[in-house]
């Protein structure tokens, strides 16, 4: 896999903080500007994507977004 599921911690001007889930791409260690939906037209596709996030948290951790 070229990329996993990567939560990252936004901080606002106003030190505001909140998290999503983005998408981190290994060979440029960047993610994407916007955070990941999670919608599709199978039920178990939802299911693995909740079940890969998860996982992938408790192995990458979590990043400020930059």
């Amino acid at each position: 896999m070229s990329w996993h599921y990567q939560l990252v911690r936004h901080t606002e001007p106003d030190d505001q903080v909140w998290y999503a889930v983005h998408k981190n791409y290994y060979r440029s260690d960047s993610y994407t500007v916007e955070p990941v939906s999670i919608k599709s037209d199978d039920k178990e596709d939802i299911k693995w994507m909740l079940q890969a996030m998860l996982g992938d948290i408790e192995r990458h951790g979590v990043k400020d977004y930059e």
